[in-house]
């Protein structure tokens, strides 16, 4: 009978590991089907994953440690690279939450079987402190894992030149003085895949710095080949256009039209 139990609970402990990395690739693969199911269920998942390696495993502590915290890792790679819906800003912050409370309850439970099982332990704890590093670094390397966005604009003219990404002066003609305008390529940060990348898009970004004495609290101001609304005129006005025109329209409220002009330096 003791042979038996014996027998059971070493093949108990050969396949949870296997089982538990089968059960984060299945969440995923749902959630990849149905999102945002992996992003909900990781919170939970990951916990029961590491009570079955803490309790199951036959592992040594350190070991145990290194397992999970790969798991950990791995299952938010996997989100990021293979779920479905859209991987915004939005998204990414529910996706970091979830990582972070599967992790903070992940430490939690670790924490408490190192120090029932293994006392003050250095080398177990040594262990969790490199990985719960690693981790750390995983995180800063990987949190916008999976996204793209379009980089902000120059800050100013002279950073749009030491750039690259200027194309050229603006000439604005009309009731609006500005102090420097100028327009330049878009640049979307592309980290879809595990090397985050620059790439320039179709688009081109209008930027024109307004003189102080033009602002009011009244004055909006619309472009009609882009904008489906009006904005306030501020300090600083920037508008993308899918391509580049030679004079673009800037409809103010309270004057005439104004015509900006594109002078080409390419």
């Amino acid at each position: 009978m003791c042979s038996m139990f014996g027998n059971t609970t070493q093949i108990r402990s050969i396949f949870v590991i296997p089982i538990s990395l089968l059960l984060i690739i299945v969440s995923n693969f749902l959630g990849h089907i149905w999102p945002p199911t992996s992003i909900l269920l990781s919170p939970v998942l990951i916990p029961i994953v590491v009570l079955r390696i803490l309790r199951v495993s036959n592992l040594r502590g350190a070991d145990k440690i290194v397992v999970i915290s790969i798991f950990v890792a791995l299952n938010d790679f996997l989100i990021r690279l293979y779920a479905g819906g859209d991987h915004d800003s939005q998204g990414n912050g529910i996706v970091i939450l979830a990582f972070l409370v599967g992790a903070g309850i992940s430490l939690v439970l670790v924490v408490r079987y190192l120090l029932r099982y293994y006392g003050k332990s250095l080398r177990s704890f040594s262990v969790l402190i490199i990985c719960i590093i690693l981790l750390s670094c995983y995180f800063v390397t990987c949190r916008t894992f999976g996204m793209s966005w379009i980089e902000s604009p120059s800050s100013s003219l002279e950073s749009a030149k030491k750039s690259g990404k200027y194309l050229g002066d603006l000439t604005v003609h009309g009731n609006l003085q500005t102090d420097k305008a100028w327009y330049e390529k878009t640049v979307r940060i592309n980290h879809e895949r595990p090397i985050k990348h620059r790439e320039i898009t179709d688009q081109i970004t209008y930027i024109l710095e307004v003189s102080s004495d033009e602002l009011n609290e009244e004055r909006r101001y619309i472009i009609p080949n882009g904008s489906t609304g009006y904005y306030w005129l501020n300090k600083r006005v920037e508008f993308r256009l899918d391509k580049e025109f030679e004079e673009v329209k800037m409809v103010l409220t309270d004057a005439d039209d104004i015509k900006i002009k594109t002078d080409s330096v390419m």
